[in-house]
């Protein structure tokens, strides 16, 4: 939501609901359900994580199955996955087969330790990864913790420390950060793949 805040077109993908009836298998609306009612539930949030409601026509909805394959237009990619190290493998296992080369891979994982994460990155997945822990809601609190993994490229680091302070308006502060995590706490359960800003905001 954030992302389109700021005028950055983003897709936002999750899971195939289990319980599709045969009918609905084929159906992209109903493959879609889960991602679709996460936008949806965004206009309803109370208080509001988006500017206008204008600003979701921005997010696009789809599905893990079927739209994996256009993360390879995406410059940065968020996995925003369940708090569990297998899964979230198993995503980055996915996310491999069809990111570009140089595209920026990030987790906003709370609790889990990059480096157990990178085992199943390949070289430039591994220098083109790191940690971008939002504070939940963006909107209000504009913090961000950036967490470098072991091989993450050191450039790469400084350019989103510019990129997030200087178009998403969000501040790096540890420990007013911590302090205001433990007031207000947040669960996430999707992966967000935001397009494109480069061609908007100027390239790395």
């Amino acid at each position: 939501a954030h992302l389109a805040n700021c005028g950055i077109p983003s897709i936002m993908l999750d899971i195939v609901p289990r319980d599709l009836a045969d009918k609905d298998k084929t159906n992209p609306a109903k493959r879609n359900a889960i991602a679709a009612a996460s936008k949806a539930a965004m206009l309803k949030t109370k208080p509001s994580p988006i500017y206008a409601n204008s600003v979701m026509d921005l997010v696009e909805t789809g599905n893990f199955d079927d739209d994996m394959v256009r993360i390879a237009d995406c410059d940065w990619i968020i996995e925003v996955v369940t708090e569990r190290l297998d899964i979230k493998r198993a995503v980055f296992e996915n996310v491999k087969k069809y990111r570009k080369p140089g595209s920026i891979l990030s987790t906003n994982t709370s609790g889990i330790p990059l480096k157990d994460m990178v085992a199943v990155m390949d070289e430039d997945m591994r220098r083109n990864f790191l940690g971008t822990h939002f504070f939940n809601p963006p909107r209000y609190l504009k913090l961000v913790e950036i967490i470098p993994a072991p091989d993450t490229d050191p450039a790469l680091i400084a350019f989103m420390a510019e990129f997030l302070e200087g178009r998403l308006l969000l501040l790096r502060h540890r420990q007013r950060a911590c302090e205001l995590l433990a007031r207000f706490p947040c669960r996430v359960h999707l992966l967000a793949c935001a397009s494109d800003y480069r061609a908007l905001f100027g390239k790395r």
